[in-house]
């Protein structure tokens, strides 16, 4: 899924939880101007707990984020993804 914003954005964290069986792989590229950045992927099971994407630090002035996941080990699953910032102030 790829989400665009008309400003610029803070992330301050990305939460993630996968429903239903097996294990699931979970990565994000974010847009600064024109340049994308990839985080590294997180694998977590899909145990309809909240996991927590590492970020080392808040991501500043993102105009795009792509939240790619997928479900391994299992099937039947549905991953869910929630993005907290704000929208900065230029």
């Amino acid at each position: 899924m790829t989400l665009t914003y008309p400003s610029e954005v803070r992330i301050d964290g990305i939460s993630v939880a996968c429903f239903g069986d097996g294990e699931a792989h979970f990565g994000v590229n974010v847009r600064t101007a024109s340049s994308w950045t990839g985080i590294d992927l997180i694998t977590f099971p899909c145990d309809s707990e909240v996991h927590t994407v590492p970020l080392s630090a808040p991501l500043e002035r993102i105009n795009a984020i792509i939240l790619n996941g997928t479900v391994e080990n299992g099937g039947g699953a549905v991953i869910a993804a929630v993005i907290k910032g704000v929208a900065e102030q230029i």
